[in-house]
């Protein structure tokens, strides 16, 4: 089995409108991808689950916007990154060259 791809998202707490509709569609993605992808979210002000990959800590301590979507060291959404939430199929577009295969 090779290493699922993660997805890190940094949100408000209590979540955003904006972060929650984030959430909603890594959430979506993520239940069509299971074995390729992970979800990991930090709540500002929380605990941290696990720890943030080197890109993502900075990216963190450098800009502190909500919400922040980090994947493969690369900014979907937050820091300089001012979009509206990509939609589901936009996501997977740009998740679909990065996923790892099972030759990886």
């Amino acid at each position: 089995m090779s290493a699922k791809l993660k997805l890190e998202v940094y949100v408000a707490s209590p979540p955003t409108r904006k972060c929650r509709a984030l959430l909603a569609v890594l959430e979506t993605v993520v239940s069509r991808h299971p074995e390729q992808l992970q979800l990991v979210v930090f709540e500002r002000g929380a605990a941290w689950s696990e720890p943030p990959s080197p890109g993502f800590r900075a990216a963190i301590h450098k800009c502190n916007v909500v919400p922040l979507c980090y994947v493969a060291n690369q900014f979907i959404l937050g820091a300089k990154v001012e979009r509206p939430v990509p939609t589901v199929e936009e996501l997977e577009a740009h998740l679909l060259p990065l996923l790892p295969t099972e030759e990886s």
